[in-house]
């Protein structure tokens, strides 16, 4: 049975490809132990399931990591100083927030067992002076966009062969400094939840290679 396993394996890594970089300038920690997970989305279902799915990623005996929908008044819109609220009552000593660049789909006719609702999402188009620019994606305090920025209305979520971009930012919330930039791509993504399956593992498993988590 090892063989099979993996090749299983290997597929599932074929599907995801993550690159990432340290902000400039910037000292390195020697990793951050309880951090606030942020999905910056107007989504709160989505939102919700793919922070609980990182947060589920991140937890060990040596980081404490907590959802932005855990703590939060979700009537509230998601704003900096909601995620400044949930820094403070967690005690959060970093906030990893993951923004879904772009997404693509192609639909099977009649296909049965795919994840086809509609759902919307933020595509941060410009942010002037606030925010930090890496790899051709603006970085506003804690990935939240506050100034300008499009929200994205689309027919399917993460629908038969569905492809998504993520990106994902790390600032440490002394001054909230942006301190590390990932981006994420999948590819053949069947439902939301394989997505989610395929892509929170992948971004945790960077995380600490990179030694941002302990």
């Amino acid at each position: 049975m090892l063989a099979p396993v993996l090749l299983l394996l290997a597929g599932c890594a074929s599907q995801v490809k993550v690159d990432s970089e340290f902000a400039s300038g910037v000292p390195r920690s020697g990793g951050f132990s309880n951090v606030l997970v942020v999905a910056v989305s107007p989504d709160l279902n989505l939102r919700c399931a793919f922070e609980q799915s990182l947060v589920s990623q991140l937890r060990s005996d040596t980081v404490t990591a907590t959802s932005s929908c855990a703590v939060t008044d979700h009537s509230e819109p998601l704003s900096r100083e909601l995620v400044e609220k949930a820094v403070a009552q967690v005690g959060a000593d970093a906030v990893i927030a993951s923004t879904l660049v772009s997404r693509s789909s192609t639909v099977a006719e009649g296909a049965t067992g795919a994840d086809s609702r509609g759902g919307a999402y933020y595509k941060v188009t410009d942010i002037g002076y606030a925010g930090v620019y890496w790899g051709g994606n603006i970085y506003p305090a804690y990935g939240i966009p506050v100034v300008y920025a499009e929200l994205e209305v689309a027919d399917s979520v993460f629908t038969v062969q569905g492809t998504a971009r993520l990106a994902t930012s790390v600032f440490e919330t002394s001054d909230a400094t942006l301190v590390y930039m990932m981006d994420t791509r999948g590819k053949k993504l069947e439902s939301r939840s394989d997505a989610l399956a395929l892509i929170t593992p992948a971004i945790a498993d960077r995380l600490r290679r990179d030694g941002i988590v302990r």
